[in-house]
This record gives structure tokens, C-alpha cells and sequence, in this order.
């Protein structure tokens, strides 16, 4: 029995110890109106910020130029992320059809009234397709995904609904670490017994 009670001790040590060294690996991510959001720095999205001016259709439309034009566009996200920068973000939305495109757009804004009020499209990676962008941002304030649809493409703007939970795969492997902890003790009992 003490020989099973220290290797149940020694399994529940190394389960602690794996799931502090995988906890730590991976980056924060949150979930924010449909847009999911990864960064290795810490950051925040503020979504009481004022004092900036959203981005329209027409001014995106103007900055993706290549004769995109605002009826194929929807904005589908656009809040203050703080964060010490410099910082790079991946943006996923998870209703990107083959043929949209997602493009990330960042405010000059400045909270303390020092900044000017203008957006500019960012160079991001991602392609047509890709529901998921990086950007790397020198300083943040207001960013802004938008959605490129072109004309003619049976795809609607968000046509489908993101999800809407976060699904937890460390938990996942830590509940399964520890069935697998509690069938190796339950077979090591009944050898012990026998």
C-alpha cells in the first residue's frame, strides 16, 4: 500500500509539474465579439475607450485600394488594445469564407489627446481565406478588423456565426492526465491484491 501511495504521489507531483511548464508555453488568448486574440505580450482590450473616431467602410475602402469598394466591406471588430509594444497579435475569426480576406487597421490615436485621429491598414499576414491575421503593432490604440468580400462571391460578410465559447485544451489534457493517472493506480491495486 506504501509503494502505491508514493507512486500515486510521485504521478500527482509530475501532473502538477507538466501542467505549470504547459500553462506557461502557451500565449494569452481571449475571445472578444466573435474575434479570437493571441499575443505572447499581456495586453487588454478596452472597450470603454472614447475619444476616438471608428473606422467607415469608405476610408478602409480608400486605404485597401485596387478598386475594393465599401459595399464589399464589413467592419467586424474594432476596440483599444493596450499593450507594451512593440507587440504582435493574432486576430482569428472563425467565419472567413475561401474567398474573403481579412485586413487589420490601427488607429494614431492617443488617449492623452497628443495623437491624431487616423487609421492606417497595416501590412499583415494572411491570406485570402485565412481566418486568421498578424500584425505587429510600434504602439496600440484602436484596431480594427475588417472583412473584404468580393463582388459576385457567394460568401456574405460573416455569413456564418463565430463560436461563441472558448474551448480550454489544456483542461482537456488535464483531465484526461488524470484518468489515465486513475486507471494506471486502479490496475497497480488490483495487482497488489492479487
Amino acid at each position: 500500500m506504501k509503494r502505491m501511495l508514493k507512486g500515486l504521489t510521485g504521478f500527482a507531483v509530475v501532473l502538477v509539474l507538466v501542467i505549470g511548464v504547459v500553462a506557461t508555453v502557451f500565449a494569452q488568448t481571449s475571445k472578444s465579439h466573435g474575434v479570437e486574440i493571441a499575443s505572447d505580450n499581456e495586453w487588454t482590450v478596452n472597450e470603454d475607450a472614447t475619444g476616438w473616431t471608428p473606422i467607415t467602410t469608405q476610408q478602409a475602402a480608400q486605404m485597401i485600394g485596387g478598386g475594393v469598394t465599401a459595399d464589399q466591406l464589413t467592419i467586424i471588430w474594432q476596440y483599444v488594445i493596450e499593450a507594451e509594444t512593440p507587440a504582435t497579435f493574432d486576430f482569428t475569426y472563425d467565419a472567413v469564407k475561401s474567398d474573403q480576406r481579412l485586413y487589420v487597421f490601427h488607429n494614431a490615436w492617443k488617449s492623452d489627446g497628443s495623437g491624431t485621429d487616423v487609421w492606417d491598414k497595416l501590412v499583415a499576414t494572411g491570406a485570402t481565406g485565412s481566418k486568421t491575421v498578424t500584425a505587429t503593432f510600434d504602439d496600440l490604440s484602436p484596431v480594427a478588423l475588417v472583412l473584404y468580400t468580393p463582388s459576385g462571391s457567394s460568401s456574405q460578410p460573416g455569413g456564418t456565426s463565430p463560436k461563441t465559447g472558448e474551448t480550454d485544451y489544456l483542461l482537456f489534457a488535464a483531465l484526461a492526465a488524470v484518468l489515465v493517472g486513475g486507471i494506471v493506480a486502479g490496475v497497480a491495486v488490483r495487482k497488489n491484491k492479487a
